[in-house]
């Protein structure tokens, strides 16, 4: 791991153990509809409820929730996932997930991971390769604790699951039920916001 890479890991670290203490209010919108879900675990990572904005010179109806304010460095609405996905996630814990070579769900879970105190383990397969890929793999190298490619997916969740016992894994792309409790809360935001009548419910566009 460079020199930078631990640099922006302690100020993550940072960051978190100041926003983990808020956690314990709830998460939000969600724990404020259900109740009972308050005792499923959650770190918090992101800057929650994120802002909503027009988007007037493409549509007067088109109105879009800036996810990508919610994180930082990186990460936009897979944090959402990931503060359910990394709960009680330490130091000493092992992380194990797997993505493409220049998958942004590696390298979230690699850099939010790493920043609890966690060991980063990720298997990748190749993808078709642009600039964007290229920059994002190349921080998963950087950030990931332990990292292999693989020319297809087999490959990678073989070597993976070689190294989740005790270890917590995490589905490609976040996507687990558990996960999807962080994309709930994102849209109930919308609802209570719609109910505080700041724009017209059925302007409403998420993605």
């Amino acid at each position: 791991m460079s020199a930078t890479s631990r640099s922006v890991r302690t100020k993550i670290h940072s960051r978190v153990s100041r926003l983990s203490a808020a956690s314990e209010v709830g998460a939000g919108p969600l724990v404020r509809r259900f109740p009972r879900l308050s005792v499923i675990p959650r770190v918090a990572l992101g800057q929650f409820p994120t802002p909503i904005e027009p988007l007037a010179a493409l549509s007067p109806n088109l109105w879009i929730k800036r996810d990508d304010l919610g994180a930082t460095p990186l990460g936009g609405n897979k944090l959402r996932a990931l503060e359910f996905l990394l709960a009680g996630v330490g130091p000493g814990s092992r992380v194990v997930t797997v993505g493409s070579v220049g998958s942004t769900h590696a390298l979230a879970v690699a850099t939010y991971a790493s920043s609890l105190g966690a060991r980063t383990a990720v298997g990748r397969w190749r993808q078709e390769m642009n600039e964007t890929a290229a920059r994002v793999a190349a921080k998963i190298e950087r950030t990931a604790h332990e990292t292999r490619i693989f020319g297809t997916p087999a490959g990678a969740y073989v070597w993976a699951w070689q190294r989740a016992a005790g270890a917590r894994w995490i589905a490609a792309g976040g996507s687990t039920p558990l996960g999807i409790l962080g994309h709930v809360n994102a849209g109930l935001e919308l609802v209570e916001r719609a109910d505080g009548a700041d724009y017209p419910r059925d302007q409403l566009r998420s993605g």
